[in-house]
């Protein structure tokens, strides 16, 4: 990896969605920046590929949580959380979508 931009060594970044797409690349760039990285998503399977697939470019370190963020229960009964509330972040990158066709008044609340 090349280091370009800000140094961020030894802060932290947390991604959400971090295991695939945009999350990943955004993680990826943390990484080469100099930060250590978790990695939040649904599957715990993804999110250890992701988490193999970087560690192998960077020394930094990588926490993986596999948590639903969109079900508060999930969210209370995760170790991120409490992981949250005792890390000084530099960064929470939100980088879950879902893409519906539509206009927005005919899209049901589940599709929103």
């Amino acid at each position: 990896m090349t280091r370009v931009g800000k140094q961020r060594t030894g802060q932290w970044a947390c991604v959400i969605g971090g295991s695939s797409g945009l999350g990943f690349h955004l993680a990826q760039q943390f990484l080469i920046q100099g930060a250590h990285v978790a990695l939040v998503g649904r599957d715990s399977a993804r999110l250890e590929s992701a988490k193999n697939s970087l560690v192998r470019k960077a020394n930094q370190s990588i926490e993986i949580f596999s948590v639903d963020v969109a079900d508060s229960e999930s969210i209370r009964n995760s170790t991120w959380k409490s992981w949250l509330e005792n890390q000084p972040l530099i960064a929470a990158i939100h980088a879950v979508g879902k893409s519906d066709r539509g206009f927005i008044d005919q899209l049901s609340d589940e599709d929103m």
